[in-house]
């Protein structure tokens, strides 16, 4: 029987094979490879227009209690000073910092942690008859918030407009301080804080500079601030303090940088 030798052109033909499968298997992921930013990390400066979130607010001493459901009523500003009612019924700026962090599932789509700080210090001196009321007040809304972010997430985007909806938690506090002339036993400090369901929709656009950073020219949400009932936390003074929360509807503009 004869035996036939293998023909040295079909063994360069199998290593011209596995060798070309190799390459296949090497640069496959590249080829196929979605051309979009995975992840991506925002941080900048927000400043929230602040609602008031007490409805009503009682005090007492010495056994006595005194409600003042009516807050923003013109006979409780002369009760509490009209300076000092600002801060149940006015809205007011805070300035503060947005950090975020995405990871992009698609180029459309991604999953959006997010945390904000606003703080605002303020003081309120209102004039009794020579008598001077004066009321700080040193003031905190954090949010700690997820959720999802649509936006194109594509390399070659320029225009990157986006739209996010998050939900979390938010807390607000408040470290407030009451001094009154000739009146030394009217002092106190009392710390008010609440925390409950925080909300943040909105959206805005980012601008692409390099490949890696994007200028975020602006972002506008509305942050809404579920706040409940609560007790003060009395650190000196004759006083105890109730109030009832309501529902602040307040809304945050911002810029920054956008780096992935």
């Amino acid at each position: 029987m004869r035996v036939i030798p293998p023909d040295p052109n079909e063994r360069n033909d199998a290593m011209h094979s596995f060798r070309l499968s190799l390459i296949l298997l090497i640069i496959a992921p590249t080829l196929f490879a979605q051309d979009f930013n995975k992840l991506e990390f925002y941080g900048g400066y927000s400043r929230m227009r602040e609602k008031p979130n007490i409805d009503t607010f009682s005090y007492s001493a010495g056994g006595q209690t005194q409600e003042i459901p009516a807050l923003c009523s013109a006979e409780t500003g002369e009760i509490i000073g009209p300076n000092s009612q600002t801060l149940f019924c006015r809205d007011r700026n805070f300035g503060g910092f947005d950090l975020g962090a995405t990871y992009n599932l698609t180029r459309y789509f991604g999953v959006t942690a997010n945390v904000t700080r606003h703080s605002k210090k303020q003081t309120f001196i209102d004039d009794f008859g020579g008598i001077i009321q004066t009321i700080d007040v040193d003031e905190h809304i954090t949010s700690i918030l997820a959720g999802v972010q649509v936006k194109d997430n594509g390399g070659s985007a320029r225009f990157r407009p986006f739209a996010h909806a998050l939900v979390g938690s938010t807390r607000y506090t408040d470290r407030q301080s009451q001094t009154v002339t000739g009146i030394p036993e009217a002092s106190y400090t009392a710390n008010d804080s609440t925390s409950n369901l925080g909300v943040k929709i909105g959206g805005g656009i980012d601008i692409r500079v390099t490949p890696r950073i994007d200028i975020r020219v602006i972002e506008i949400d509305y942050t809404p601030f579920y706040a409940k009932d609560r007790h003060y936390d009395s650190t000196s003074g004759p006083f105890a303090f109730d109030v009832g929360g309501k529902s602040a509807q307040n809304y945050t503009i911002g810029f920054g940088i956008v780096v992935h």
